[in-house]
């Protein structure tokens, strides 16, 4: 049984709230040694359970100082931060070139991303907000929320403590040499998402489903057989999946 799951089973027996159980999911994740992609993976999709958010997504500063997608609640957030970085234009790389907030409630043509802005209209979104992850005096990285309305004051505040959480989550892994062990484990991170979107595009042609019902399935079947993402993503990706692994893809 995996540590996630005995938090939900404490949840249930003693009433804790979604925000305390995601707490001491993640802690619990950071202190075994979890892949930061599957705390990042818990992270995002908490966040649209907490809060009035649609999806969500993280993004990392890699080594050479760009950004990656290496967190998405589902395909819909994944597509729109890969289209930010490929057009070097939207919320997270102002909020990462600034280190503020940044919140846009109109998404409109005329607005400073009018090219993003039809997109996440596309995909029914009416507001995204970018809130920098912070740590050790550099930015990190940046969490994006795309919403439906727009968040009140004391959802915002919720979501710069997720924020600061993700933020925990990268530098938890070793306290020296800050700047080598920030690369070293972002490109760990983003190394594994790639493997997850492999995983996704295998599962999307073998079974003839979008990106978001494979990443679902994936979510799904790695909770149900107590393992990472990651490493579920790597056993499709690379066609070494069980028997019994097969069976739950094919019935999740």
């Amino acid at each position: 049984m995996t540590i996630s799951s005995r938090f939900k089973e404490l949840q249930r027996e003693l009433g804790i709230s979604n925000l305390a159980a995601t707490f001491a999911d993640m802690s619990s994740m950071i202190a075994s040694g979890s892949n930061t992609v599957d705390v990042f993976a818990l992270l995002t999709q908490r966040i649209v359970e907490l809060l009035p958010v649609r999806a969500s997504g993280i993004l990392l500063v890699d080594a050479n100082s760009l950004l990656q997608v290496v967190g998405s609640s589902d395909h819909s957030a994944h597509q729109l931060d890969l289209y930010q970085l490929q057009n070097h234009s939207g919320p997270c790389l102002t909020a990462c070139a600034t280190g503020e907030l940044v919140t846009d409630t109109e998404l409109s043509a005329n607005g400073p991303w009018p090219s993003f802005s039809a997109l996440a209209r596309e995909h029914h979104f009416s507001s995204v907000y970018a809130l920098p992850l912070s740590g050790r005096k550099q930015v990190l990285g940046a969490l994006n929320l795309f919403c439906d309305q727009p968040l009140s004051d004391r959802e915002l505040t919720l979501a710069r403590v997720l924020a600061d959480s993700a933020a925990v989550a990268l530098l938890q892994a070793d306290p020296r040499n800050d700047a080598v062990v920030i690369a070293r484990n972002t490109q760990s991170s983003i190394q594994s998402r790639n493997v997850i979107e492999q995983a996704k595009g295998v599962l999307s042609q073998r079974y003839s489903i979008d990106m978001n019902e494979a990443f679902r399935r994936i979510q799904t079947v790695a909770g149900a057989e107590n393992i990472g993402i990651v490493e579920l993503a790597t056993h499709i990706a690379e066609r070494t999946i069980s028997d019994s692994v097969v069976r739950a893809l094919n019935n999740a």
